[in-house]
């Protein structure tokens, strides 16, 4: 923690224990991201059958969590690094803001993923009409940019007011080693402006795929009891769409279920912060 004009640092690092888990936590997403994401793309490039555009969504979002892993290194190194290491500070600030992006990016395709099964389970016979190649490359591009500037959005917040945006980068980035808590003063006005980035960043692409993925479960349990009397092959192919839309929704739910954690630290630091270590927004970085 920093504290208004301290000008000195704690030479400490976190105790063994903690280290130890985070960086074995850091070590295991590095390698189950790297290797399982790498599997997909590869998978879909040298399997010419696969080259779908729901799996051309599927392998935008592996992009996206791969470029995870340098910033779990990050995450990682800094936690072995003491508070007076003039590399903490920057790895912290430059790893969080890319973290966020690329939550944000991977929030937006797992919204689209979600969509896109429901459309095939409940339009089968135009899903290959409305999703075609042209248009998924398309809206891949789309979500890339929006999800670019919605992770940058803190920053272009700060530009505009400087005070309220300084306190509200300090809320959303930082990593254990550095990270910054702003006064109790200085959240009151950014409360509003945080509640707003959470909705469109996590609520509102959370809250569609809910209903999506209820909407799935509903139209497959409706269409499994008609199936069981059918055996014609459009009967089978409606089953094999179901079974996939399953997969994607434990995934999606999956990779939710990954950010929760940090979720709810970042939400009661927001609305119960720790008085008595919390730091003042003014105090130079």
């Amino acid at each position: 923690m920093h504290h208004k004009g301290n000008t000195t640092c704690n030479e400490s690092i976190s105790t063994v224990y903690v280290t130890g888990i985070f960086v074995t936590l850091s070590v295991t997403g590095i390698l189950s991201s790297a290797i399982g994401n790498t599997l997909v793309c590869v998978a879909v490039y040298k399997t010419k059958a696969l080259r779908t555009p729901a799996n051309y969504l599927l392998v935008s979002v592996s992009m996206a969590s791969l470029m995870f892993v340098p910033v779990l290194a990050t995450y990682a190194a800094s936690l072995i690094m003491t508070m007076c290491d003039s590399m903490l500070s920057y790895l912290c600030r430059s790893s969080s803001r890319i973290d966020f992006v690329l939550f944000c990016v991977v929030m937006l395709h797992l919204l689209f993923i979600s969509l896109d099964r429901l459309v095939a389970i409940k339009m089968p016979m135009r899903y290959q009409t409305l999703v075609t190649t042209k248009r998924t490359l398309a809206t891949i591009t789309v979500l890339w940019f929006v999800g670019v500037f919605e992770g940058l959005s803190p920053d272009l917040f700060y530009r505009i007011q400087h005070e309220d945006g300084k306190a509200l980068i300090q809320l959303i980035h930082g990593c254990i080693q550095h990270n910054i808590i702003p006064d109790e003063s200085q959240l009151e006005p950014i409360v509003p402006h945080f509640l707003v980035l959470m909705s469109l960043a996590v609520f509102l692409p959370s809250g569609i795929m809910l209903v999506s993925h209820a909407w799935i479960l509903t139209i497959s349990i409706r269409q499994y009891k008609r199936i069981r009397t059918l055996e014609d092959a459009v009967s089978q192919r409606r089953l094999t769409e179901m079974r996939a839309a399953k997969t994607v929704a434990i995934t999606v739910f999956s990779a939710l279920a990954c950010f929760a954690p940090l979720l709810v630290v970042t939400f009661i630091t927001t609305f119960q912060p720790p008085s008595e270590l919390a730091t003042n927004i003014g105090t130079t970085e």
